[in-house]
């Protein structure tokens, strides 16, 4: 659940295993993201007729958002050993959308996380 300017956003996966992110209001579908690919930590995000990118960078946990190919924000770690993150996203992006950005992130993070525990 994410609040936004007094509103109750739910942010969500459709699956246990698989499937979108979803950001919703009430019943409404606002946003979806899909994993370009089962392993990659890349998605598509789908927001009325826009599309970004949103993808993380070839080593650590900074994340970059792409519109078009072209970069327009960032999610980039503080240090090594904080959970503290440097958010740069574009004005015009909605702010419920601008966090459920940042909650794709950190939920990726959890899962890299995760994978990196089990193995």
């Amino acid at each position: 659940m994410l609040k936004v300017g007094g509103l109750h956003y739910a942010a969500y996966r459709e699956g246990l295993i698989g499937g979108a992110f979803i950001l919703a209001l009430d019943a409404t579908q606002l946003a979806r993201a899909e994993k370009t690919n089962w392993i990659s930590r890349s998605f598509t995000i789908k927001h009325g007729e826009r599309i970004y990118r949103l993808r993380a960078a070839w080593f650590g946990s900074s994340f970059i958002l792409l519109d078009n190919g072209k970069e327009v924000g960032s999610l980039v770690p503080r240090g090594i050993f904080t959970r503290k993150t440097s958010v740069n996203l574009p004005d015009e992006l909605p702010l419920p959308l601008q966090m459920f950005v940042i909650w794709l992130t950190l939920n990726q993070r959890e899962t890299d996380a995760s994978a990196s525990a089990a193995m």
